[in-house]
C-alpha cells in the first residue's frame, strides 16, 4: 500500500509545536545575546562575554539559561588563526586549506564535505554569493528551471523576504543553503546541505519547509552569531589572538633578520657555518656570528638570543642549518622566476652558454640569458645568470641536451630564441654536430654570434705565433718573472728599483699579456739595475744564477729587444682596449663590428708607418740605457738552389734592421689583420641583413626601391621554419620611409640602434614603428661575447672553494644568484619570502601557555622540525 502524500492531522500538530518551540528558543537566545552585546558596549560586565566564544566553532547545540546566557560547557573551542585582510578573504581561504587549495570557493558545489575553521570563517565573513538576476538558468529534462522568484519568501501579509541563505552553483544547476554547508550536521545531511537540490517543481515546498526545520534555525543563528562577533572583534579567544598576533610580528621580525643577514653573507661569497653549531663558540661560523653581533644593538634578535639559551625554544629558533638552505633555496628560486618573468615579457632572448671545472672535478655548465627590456620610458639590454647545471656529456648532443631542460625549467620557448653566443670551441661552434647547428635545426631563427673577446684573443695568438722572434720575446718576459719571484729577497730587490712590480704571462688569455709587456715597456732601465744589483749580490755563490742573470741582462740591453718590446705593446694596446669594451654587457654587435673594422684600420695604419715610429721609441731607450742603438751586423746563410728560374729575391736581406722588419714586423702585422677579418667574417654574415636598421644612416642614404628591397631580404631572414616571420617587409619599408623624414626634421642623423628604439619608446612612437621597434629589439638581443658566462666562474670558485668542496647544486645555484643577481635579490618581497618558507612547513610549537599550544603564522604555516645543537 502507497504511503499518503499528505500529512495526518496529529503529524501537522506535533510539527506545528516543535517550530513553535524552536522559535521560542530562538527568541530567548537573541535577547540574551543583544543584551550582553549592549552591557558590553555600555562597559558592564556579564557572568560571560562573548570573548569566550570561538569565531570559529560557534554553538552549534548550545544550551540557554533562565538568563538568557548561554551555557558554557556546551561551546566548543578550537585553536585558529583570524584572517584580517577583507580585501583578500578567498585567498586566505585558500591558503588556510591546503589540502584543497585548488577549490573553487565562489561555487558551493566544489566545497569539501569537511570545512575546516579557518575555512568557515572567511566564508562568512564573504558572505553567500548572491544570484545575480540576470543569469538565464537551464532547462531541465521536464522543461522547468530556477528562477529568481524562488530567492525570497512571501509572507502571509503579501510582503517578500530575501532568502539571504540561497546559494545557487552554475556548474551542478543546484541551490544550497549556505549556512547548513557550513555549520549543519553531517551525519543527518539534506540535499539543500550536501549534493544540492535542483528537483524545480517541487523547489518552493522544499525551500518553505527547510527554512522552518530546527536544524536551519540552529544553522542561522550560528551563521548570524559569528558573523556579528567578528564584525564586533568579540571573540572567545579574542585575548589569545592579540597573544598570536604579538608572537606573530615577534617571529616575523626574527626572520627579517636572519634573512638579512643570508643575504650579507651571500652577496659576499663568504662561508655560513663553522666547526661548531653553537652560540658563542670561537668557531662557530659566519651566520651565527653575525647572529650575536646583531643580538648586542638589536632588541629583537637580543631577545631571540636569550630565548635560545634560556632553554625557551627547545625544537624551533631558525639559526640551524635546515634553515639556511631552505631560505638560500627559496631566495635562489625567487630570483630565478623573476628573471624567467622578465624574458617571457620580453619575448625574445639569445643563449650564452660556457662551461670549466670545478674544485670537486665536475664540469659545470653556465647559462646566461640575453634578452631586451622596454618599459615605458627606457630600453635596457640585459645579461642575466639562470644557474649551473653539472655536465656529464660534454659533446655537442650532451650539451644541447642539457641546455634544452634549462630552456625547459626557466619556462623559456625554444622559439623564440633568436641568438647564440658560445666559445669556439669544437663541440659548441662544429658545423655538423655542435651546439649551435643542433638548435639552428629546431629553430633556424637562432642566429649562431662566436664570442668576439675569444676571436681577438685568437687573432693575438696567431700574431704571436708568426715567427719565432715573436714567440721567444714573451719567454725572456717569463724569465724575468722566474728570477724575481723565486725568492722573497730577490722580489724585495725588484720593489726598491720599480714602481710596478713584474707579472707573469697568463697561459691562454694573450690580450691580458699586455700587463706583463707594459711592466718592462716602462720600466725597462729599473728592471736592468734590479737584475745587476742581483748578479753582484750572487757573485761566488750560485753560477747557474749568475750566468742566467748575465744572459737577461744581455737581451734586455739589446736594441732587437726594445723594438719587439716597443711594437707588441702597441698592438696589444689596440687589441685590450677593444676586448675590454666588449665585455660590457651593455654592447650591442653595431657597436662591436665598428670596433673591429676600427681595430682593423688601426692595424693596416701600423703595417704602413709603425716601424719607423717603433725604432725611434727604441732608440731614446737605448739612449737612456746607455747601450748600442744599432743592431749588430751577422752573417747572411746562403741560401741553395737547384733550379736557375729560382728568384735572387727570395734572398735575406743583408740588412739587419730591414731582415727584422720582414721577419717579424711584417709577418706580425700581416697575420693579425688577416687573422681579424677572417675569424669576424661569421659575425660580420649575421650582422649584414641587419644593416638597413643597424644605424640610422644607414637606410636614410637609401632610395625607396633599395629599402623595399632590404625590408623584404630581412622578412625572409627573420622567417622561420612554419613559415611565419617576425615581421612584414612591406609595412618595414613604409615605416623607414617615414622615419626618414622624422629624423632629418628633428635634425637627427648617425643614431645607433639603441638609441632610435630608445628615442622611439621615450616618444610612445612604438605604436606606429612597431615592424621597426621589432627588428630593433632582436638585434640588440643577439649576443657579442660569452664574457657574463665567465664573470658567473669567478663567482663559482669563490662560492665553491676546497673548504666547500662538497657544496649541494641546489644550494650553489641559490648563493650564485644571491651574488650575481644581488640587485634583482634587494628587489625581493619579504612578505612574499616568508610565506614561500611557510609554505614548506607545518604548524611548529614557539610558545607554552595554558591559553594557546601552536603558534600558526595567517596564511603560511610551519614545520615542526629538530634543529642543530644552538643555545
Amino acid at each position: 500500500m502507497n504511503k499518503p502524500k499528505d500529512l495526518s492531522g496529529s503529524q501537522k500538530r506535533k510539527l506545528k509545536k516543535a517550530r513553535c518551540e524552536a522559535d521560542k528558543k530562538s527568541a530567548v537566545f537573541f535577547q540574551g545575546y543583544v543584551k550582553r552585546l549592549r552591557s558590553d558596549n555600555e562597559g558592564g560586565e556579564s557572568s560571560q562575554t562573548t570573548d569566550d566564544l570561538d569565531p570559529a566553532c560557534p554553538p552549534s547545540k548550545a544550551t540557554v539559561d533562565s538568563d538568557g546566557n548561554l551555557d558554557a560547557q556546551s561551546v566548543n573551542t578550537g585553536d585558529m588563526t583570524i584572517a584580517t585582510d577583507r580585501n583578500n578573504l578567498a585567498e586566505k581561504v585558500i591558503e588556510k586549506d591546503s589540502t584543497v587549495s585548488n577549490i573553487d570557493w565562489q561555487d558551493p558545489a566544489k566545497w569539501p564535505n569537511n570545512i575546516s575553521d579557518s575555512s568557515r570563517v572567511a566564508l562568512v565573513k564573504l558572505g553567500p554569493t548572491k544570484i545575480d538576476r540576470n543569469t538565464i538558468f537551464p532547462f531541465d529534462t521536464d522543461r522547468r528551471r530556477f528562477t529568481i522568484e524562488n530567492c525570497y519568501r512571501t509572507l502571509k501579509n503579501g510582503e517578500k523576504m530575501e532568502r539571504s541563505w540561497l546559494i545557487y552553483s552554475e556548474t551542478k544547476d543546484s541551490v544550497y543553503c549556505f549556512c547548513c554547508k557550513l555549520f549543519g550536521l553531517r551525519n543527518i545531511p539534506t540535499q539543500l546541505q550536501s549534493t544540492g537540490f535542483r528537483s524545480w517543481r517541487h523547489l518552493q515546498d522544499s525551500l518553505s519547509s527547510h527554512e522552518k526545520s530546527k536544524m536551519h534555525i540552529e544553522c542561522m543563528t550560528d551563521w548570524k552569531e559569528l558573523e556579528v562577533r567578528l564584525d564586533c572583534r568579540k571573540t572567545i579567544d579574542d585575548e589569545n589572538q592579540n597573544l598570536i598576533q604579538r608572537e606573530e610580528t615577534y617571529w616575523k621580525q626574527v626572520l627579517e633578520r636572519l634573512v638579512e643577514i643570508i643575504k650579507h653573507l651571500a652577496k659576499r661569497n663568504m662561508a655560513f657555518r663553522g666547526t661548531v653549531d653553537r652560540l658563542y663558540e670561537p668557531n662557530n661560523g659566519n651566520f651565527l656570528s653575525q647572529v650575536e653581533l646583531m643580538a648586542k644593538f638589536d632588541p629583537i634578535l637580543s631577545e631571540h638570543v636569550r630565548r635560545v639559551q634560556s632553554g625557551d625554544l627547545q625544537r624551533v629558533h631558525y639559526l640551524g642549518k635546515e634553515t639556511q638552505n631552505e631560505f638560500i633555496d627559496i631566495l635562489g628560486n625567487a630570483i630565478f622566476k623573476e628573471i624567467s618573468r622578465r624574458v617571457v615579457a620580453a619575448k625574445y632572448y639569445s643563449i650564452i652558454l660556457d662551461c670549466t671545472s670545478d674544485i670537486s672535478h665536475e664540469e659545470q655548465m653556465t647559462a646566461v640569458v640575453r634578452f631586451v627590456t622596454v618599459s615605458k620610458n627606457t630600453v635596457e639590454i640585459c645579461e642575466h645568470f639562470i644557474g649551473f647545471v653539472v655536465v656529464d656529456d660534454t659533446t655537442g648532443k650532451g650539451l644541447y641536451e642539457t641546455l634544452l631542460d634549462i630552456l625547459k625549467s626557466n619556462n623559456l620557448e625554444l622559439n623564440n630564441c633568436r641568438g647564440q653566443g658560445y666559445d669556439n670551441g669544437s663541440n659548441m661552434k662544429g658545423k655538423n654536430s655542435g651546439v649551435q647547428a643542433r638548435i639552428l635545426k629546431d629553430n633556424k631563427r637562432a642566429f649562431f654570434v662566436s664570442c668576439s673577446c675569444h676571436n681577438l684573443n685568437l687573432v693575438v695568438s696567431d700574431a704571436g705565433h708568426s715567427s719565432v722572434t715573436a714567440e721567444l720575446f714573451f719567454g725572456v718576459l717569463q724569465r724575468l718573472f722566474a728570477v724575481f719571484a723565486a725568492s722573497t729577497q730577490r722580489w724585495q730587490i725588484l720593489k726598491e728599483h720599480v714602481n710596478i712590480s713584474v707579472k707573469s704571462l697568463p697561459k691562454t688569455r694573450w690580450e691580458g699579456k699586455i700587463n706583463a709587456v707594459k711592466t718592462v715597456r716602462f720600466q725597462v732601465a729599473e728592471i736592468r739595475d734590479a737584475l745587476q744589483e742581483l748578479c753582484r749580490m750572487s757573485q761566488g755563490k750560485d753560477a747557474k744564477l749568475r750566468s742566467e742573470l748575465r744572459g737577461l741582462c744581455f737581451e734586455i740591453e739589446s736594441l732587437s729587444f726594445l723594438i719587439r718590446l716597443v711594437v707588441w705593446y702597441d698592438v696589444l694596446q689596440v687589441i685590450n682596449k677593444i676586448s675590454k669594451a666588449l665585455q660590457c654587457p651593455k654592447v650591442d654587435l653595431h657597436t662591436a663590428m665598428n670596433m673591429i673594422d676600427g681595430a682593423l684600420l688601426q692595424l693596416q695604419t701600423f703595417r704602413e708607418s709603425g716601424f719607423e715610429t717603433c725604432i725611434a721609441t727604441a732608440k731614446k731607450m737605448a739612449e737612456k740605457l746607455d747601450i748600442s742603438q744599432t743592431l749588430p751586423e751577422s752573417r747572411t746563410p746562403r741560401t741553395r738552389r737547384f733550379f736557375d728560374y729560382e728568384s735572387q729575391h727570395d734572398e735575406r736581406p743583408s740588412d739587419p734592421m730591414k731582415r727584422l722588419e720582414i721577419e717579424f714586423f711584417n709577418k706580425l702585422c700581416d697575420i693579425a689583420i688577416s687573422s681579424l677579418r677572417e675569424r669576424f667574417e661569421m659575425t660580420q654574415n649575421v650582422c649584414e641583413p641587419f644593416s638597413i636598421i643597424r644605424n640610422s644612416d644607414n637606410f636614410m642614404r637609401l632610395d625607396r626601391t633599395q629599402i623595399l628591397t632590404k625590408s623584404k631580404a630581412l622578412e625572409n631572414y627573420l622567417t622561420g621554419e612554419d613559415e611565419n616571420s617576425d615581421i612584414d617587409g612591406r609595412e618595414l619599408a613604409e615605416e623607414l620611409e617615414s622615419l626618414k623624414a622624422y629624423f632629418v626634421a628633428a635634425g637627427m642623423t648617425d643614431l645607433s640602434a639603441l638609441v632610435m628604439i630608445s628615442h622611439i619608446i621615450d616618444k610612445g612612437l612604438d605604436e606606429i614603428y612597431p615592424n621597426f621597434t621589432v627588428t630593433l629589439r632582436i638585434f640588440l638581443t643577439l649576443p657579442v661575447t660569452s664574457a657574463s658566462g665567465e664573470r658567473t666562474f669567478s663567482k663559482l670558485k669563490l662560492i665553491k672553494t676546497y673548504l666547500r668542496s662538497t657544496m649541494c647544486q641546489d644550494r650553489l645555484n641559490g648563493l650564485a644568484a644571491m651574488s650575481i643577481e644581488h640587485g634583482i635579490c634587494n628587489e625581493l618581497n619579504f612578505s612574499d619570502i616568508i610565506a614561500s618558507f611557510a609554505n614548506k612547513n607545518l604548524a611548529k610549537s614557539h610558545f607554552k601557555t595554558s591559553v594557546v599550544q601552536k603558534f600558526l603564522i595567517r596564511g603560511p604555516i610551519f614545520k615542526a622540525r629538530p634543529g642543530p645543537a644552538v643555545g
